[in-house]
């Protein structure tokens, strides 16, 4: 019973303004318990479904709720902690990987077609998965998907939307450049690839180093060549600095936990880092830190 219930448990609503979603959480605490309760007394069942667990999945939540959230969501119907409804904006479109996960209500037609197909995807990952999607018939967008239901969702991927990301960018190099680095060394050097080989980066030679300069660049190339000499650049400073940090007394690790006896290459994004660590993010997905920003006028 569990393995057949449990993909289609946990409602996962989609929706495209927190606006839309703040109804919806209104919705969810008056008028569909009591919705449920008619339609259990006018049946004469026996049982009721609460909605007891609900969470919101929105900009306004801090970025270290995030990851609690998302394992609340992983919680089976047999459990105690299952949630009965999530509610989201497009938070959930990238990162929300529940295989469990197999029922979402999509209200509105997303503005953006590759928005669509990555928040429907987020679910039905281990078993089928079942969307229903609710149009406004005020909409012009939402009334015209409704009208070509077929024939859009016949060749969905035609009508996704041309990419504005931005790799090797200044920004995406500041942030992942040297984990690049990290992983190119440990990955190619088998003497470099143990937590202890963080403190060995002095023994590579020159010709190892270029061969590592060499497979970063070629690829830069293709993607983003004016920003090749800024990119080498960035990789010199950083083997310089790590080659500095490896001289020092204490021994360096790549990551070590709760001792002051070594020196660490890298530490957590979004944790307090010294100076002698690097930000790192451990997966390229991760949502990131809410940024401020203001506006000033001049007086």
């Amino acid at each position: 019973y569990k393995d057949v219930i449990d993909p289609y448990y946990s409602l996962v609503g989609y929706y495209n303004s927190i606006r839309e979603l703040g109804g919806a959480v209104r919705l969810l605490q008056d008028d569909i318990p009591k919705r449920i309760y008619r339609i259990k007394t006018k049946y004469n069942m026996d049982k009721v479904r609460y909605l007891n667990k609900k969470v919101e999945i929105t900009s306004r939540m801090s970025s270290y709720e995030i990851p609690n959230k998302l394992r609340q969501l992983e919680a089976t119907c047999d459990s105690r902690d299952c949630l009965d409804t999530a509610v989201a904006t497009n938070m959930i479109a990238v990162g929300m990987d529940v295989d469990r996960l197999g029922l979402m209500v999509v209200t509105g037609q997303p503005k953006q077609n590759s928005e669509y197909i990555q928040a429907t995807s987020r679910i039905g990952r281990a078993f089928p998965g079942l969307v229903f999607t609710l149009y406004n018939p005020y909409r012009p967008r939402d009334l015209s998907h409704y009208e070509n239901f077929t024939g859009y969702h016949s060749q969905l991927y035609r009508f996704v939307e041309g990419t504005t990301a931005t790799p090797f960018s200044a920004r995406a190099r500041d942030r992942v450049m040297h984990a690049l680095i990290i992983s190119a060394i440990r990955l190619k050097y088998p003497d470099m690839a143990s937590n202890e080989g963080a403190a060995d980066i002095a023994a590579l030679s020159d010709i190892q180093m270029s061969e590592i300069k060499t497979l970063i660049l070629n690829r830069l190339n293709i993607v983003k060549p004016e920003v090749r000499l800024d990119a080498k650049n960035e990789i010199d400073q950083f083997i310089d600095w790590w080659k500095m940090l490896a001289a020092q007394g204490k021994p360096l690790r790549y990551y070590v936990y709760g001792t002051d006896k070594y020196n660490r290459l890298m530490n957590y994004y979004g944790q307090s880092c010294k100076d002698t660590e690097k930000a790192t993010l451990s997966s390229m997905r991760e949502v990131e830190n809410a940024a401020n920003m203001f506006y000033y006028t001049e007086e």
